[in-house]
């Protein structure tokens, strides 16, 4: 019987497909099978894809990666690994977590075995010109937000990037440094109370004047 209600016969009519498309697929493919797309066999893979890259890719860094599957020890979660320390590996063992691989003449795709040094992240920083912190810095950025100074404010005055100051805020790196570490996001600086918008190093507490006449209310 139909509902004189069309919303309520609408959602039946739903309800009814729903329940058609779950009974033919658990038909076809068996029951608890799951979503079947991009199973079937049916699209090209590996060499036969038009795009295949025989396992190579050029990240916009310059960087190349390599398919080496995702079972292997280098590889993110897509099967990738970085050339350059695969090489070193290979050559020499397993990387230390406080060192990086350095492409000696500045060419990443260049990862010939002596191409490559295993340097500090501060001397691997210094050498492609970043600014690095020392730990009287690391610690006066610390004390400086817990006083209600502005994180992004910070990265401007000791020259480096505010995903950097926001990691060391948070103690995900330069643990060592000491001073006061925050827990949780720090986005938008939550619950944080700052004196008005500062403006090239002026505090504004309200539209200019300018601003306001533009409105119209002056």
């Amino acid at each position: 019987m139909p509902y004189a209600d069309s919303e309520r016969a609408k959602a039946a009519s739903n309800k009814r497909k729903q329940a058609w498309r779950a009974r033919t697929h658990d038909e076809k493919y068996g029951i608890g099978a799951g979503d079947q797309r991009g199973k079937q066999g049916t699209q090209p893979r590996g060499p036969n894809h038009p795009r295949w890259n025989d396992g190579r890719a050029r990240t916009t860094q310059g960087y190349i990666r390599v398919q080496v599957g995702v079972g292997h020890a280098l590889a993110d979660q897509n099967g990738y690994a970085y050339e350059h320390a695969l090489v070193w590996s290979q050559a020499n063992g397993p990387i230390p977590t406080d060192r990086v691989v350095h492409h000696v003449n500045g060419d990443r795709a260049d990862n010939r075995v002596e191409n490559l040094r295993l340097v500090t992240h501060a001397e691997h920083a210094r050498e492609h010109g970043a600014r690095v912190l020392t730990d009287d810095e690391v610690r006066a950025v610390r004390e400086r937000y817990a006083a209600g100074e502005d994180g992004t404010a910070l990265a401007v005055v000791y020259g480096v990037p505010m995903q950097r100051v926001y990691r060391i805020l948070r103690g995900e790196t330069r643990r060592d440094a000491g001073g006061p570490m925050h827990a949780g996001s720090l986005r938008g600086n939550a619950n944080r109370k700052l004196a008005g918008r500062i403006v090239d190093g002026v505090t504004h507490d309200g539209y200019p004047d300018v601003i306001r006449r533009l409105r119209g209310k002056g």
